[in-house]
């Protein structure tokens, strides 16, 4: 799948930040999520872990039976990113953010806006 962007506009890591992070699949083909929301300065160190992941590359998801999927949506300023990544793809930078979400945000609804 695609990675996706939306806007332009340049951010100084002041601009409010929020990050979605929703696993799906596995044996049991279960859906939870993650949220985190921030501003100002708490908002600097989770627009440094959106900004280190590669976006605007080409991921493919490639098919893995019996193992997770990671729907990684993030918006700050006026940029909105959002991405689908298999379990073997989340490695780098995208697992320093999913870990990130998972154990400092808040769980959410895997339907959350």
């Amino acid at each position: 799948m695609m990675p996706q962007e939306h806007g332009t506009g340049e951010d100084t890591g002041e601009a409010p930040v929020a990050i979605l992070v929703v696993r799906m699949g596995g044996v049991a083909g279960l859906r939870r999520a993650w949220r985190v929301q921030a501003t100002g300065p708490d908002a600097q160190p989770w627009v440094a872990l959106v900004d280190a992941c590669p976006w605007h590359d080409h991921t493919t998801l490639r098919p893995q039976p019996d193992r997770f999927t990671w729907e990684l949506t993030a918006a700050h300023g006026d940029t909105d990113m959002r991405t689908v990544l298999g379990e073997r793809d989340l490695d780098g930078a995208w697992r320093q953010l999913v870990d990130a979400v998972v154990r400092d945000g808040s769980p959410c609804s895997p339907d959350a806006p």
